[in-house]
């Protein structure tokens, strides 16, 4: 349900967030319905129940996660040896990370609304074959790319994966996976659609 509002040009923050209010409107609209049609008193109370119970089920299938609404991300100063560009959003990843390559459809969503022409994908790897299972599912504006140095990102990455980083040219911002929510997705398309 989020992909259909976010195909309909709403922010990420809305489109994760409208789901729920809808669920809880079907929730009132269904209790107001019952509670026309029912005389007991009782009845009318359980009926009320009716309300969550769209919301509950909804939940259940697309829970919210404590990072799914953050924007939680850290500078630092952008040095030349990262070789990161300017206006460019870049994702640090390890091979054989299933959060790595679940960040990818969020990246070629990205790709979808904001038109940008290139997201890097670097996989800390000297091995050339681990990039095939990313390569797979990113599309072309994603550079997936192998970096053998560890300790050139490690004061990025801090050892978790994936990082997100954007680059203004001077500072990056840069955020782990259970801080990229959908606040700073909206953040980063802003920056990218400029």
């Amino acid at each position: 349900m989020n992909d259909f509002f976010l195909d309909l040009g709403l922010s990420w923050t809305v489109s994760k967030a409208l789901p729920y209010v809808l669920w809880l409107v079907v929730g009132l609209l269904i209790f107001l319905f019952i509670k026309k049609r029912v005389q007991s008193r009782m009845a009318k109370v359980v009926s009320s129940l009716v309300i969550v119970i769209p919301f509950a089920v909804y939940f259940m299938v697309s829970p919210i996660y404590e990072g799914d609404f953050s924007n939680d991300s850290r500078t630092m100063k952008a040095e030349p040896s990262f070789g990161l560009k300017k206006n460019e959003l870049t994702v640090l990843a390890i091979p054989n990370c299933p959060f790595c390559a679940g960040s990818i459809d969020q990246l070629n969503k990205i790709v979808e609304r904001t038109g940008v022409d290139r997201i890097n994908f670097i996989v800390i790897t000297n091995q050339e074959e681990a990039l095939l299972p990313y390569k797979e599912i990113a599309c072309k504006e994603i550079a997936v790319s192998a970096v053998p140095n560890f300790e050139l990102f490690d004061g990025i990455t801090k050892g978790r994966f994936p990082t997100f980083v954007y680059s203004d040219g001077s500072q990056l911002s840069i955020w782990r996976n259970d801080g990229f929510g959908v606040r700073a997705k909206d953040h980063v398309e802003s920056k990218l659609s400029k």
